[in-house]
């Protein structure tokens, strides 16, 4: 074997500087557009779990109405960080008298027809931009849902993880929404 052979060899089996910095090149390009992401993700979830203890309060509070028959209150009381379910709600109209169904007990002898909580903590991180006033008789802000599916309530706004929202009750439906305000 000659030494032209041996160098041949050698040649074919390293790498050359400029494969390696190609390879170093692609390697940092994929790190620069993933960890962003990966950091970002945990004010994302963050942000997704809030909006979900927001979505649950409000529906949780909504479905037991129907399930009673007895108009519910969620009263939001921004220095506490609560949401209260308060079920002694004053009904405008004279005529009305909710249908009261018998709840169903369980062994506990407590009512089996969605017991739900008695209140429900504002998400960490929740900072209120824009709140009414709250003057009707309630220690907060008060959402009242109906047996009948209506609800009522005002717009609330708020910011979290550097992103803006807005609470709209839609009074017909008796469903809150949550829509991120743009920039």
């Amino acid at each position: 074997m000659s030494v032209r052979d041996g160098r041949s060899k050698m040649r074919t089996q390293a790498y050359t500087l400029i494969e390696m910095v190609v390879v170093c090149v692609i390697v940092m390009l994929a790190v620069a557009l993933v960890v962003p992401r990966i950091g970002g993700g945990s004010k994302r979830m963050g942000a997704e779990r809030a909006l979900s203890a927001f979505r649950e309060a409000y529906g949780e509070t909504a479905m037991r109405a129907r399930a009673t028959g007895k108009p519910l209150a969620l009263v939001l009381q921004p220095e506490e960080k609560l949401f209260q379910v308060v079920d002694d709600v004053v009904v405008l109209d004279k005529d009305w008298h909710p249908t009261l169904l018998q709840a169903e007990t369980g062994a506990e002898g407590k009512a089996a027809i969605l017991p739900g909580a008695s209140s429900y903590p504002v998400p960490e991180g929740v900072e209120w931009t824009e709140l009414p006033d709250f003057t009707d008789g309630y220690d907060g802000i008060a959402y009242v849902f109906y047996p009948d599916g209506e609800a009522m309530g005002p717009e609330i706004a708020w910011t979290m993880f550097d992103r803006s929202y807005r609470l709209i009750m839609d009074s017909v439906l008796g469903k809150a929404t949550i829509l991120e305000e743009e920039k």
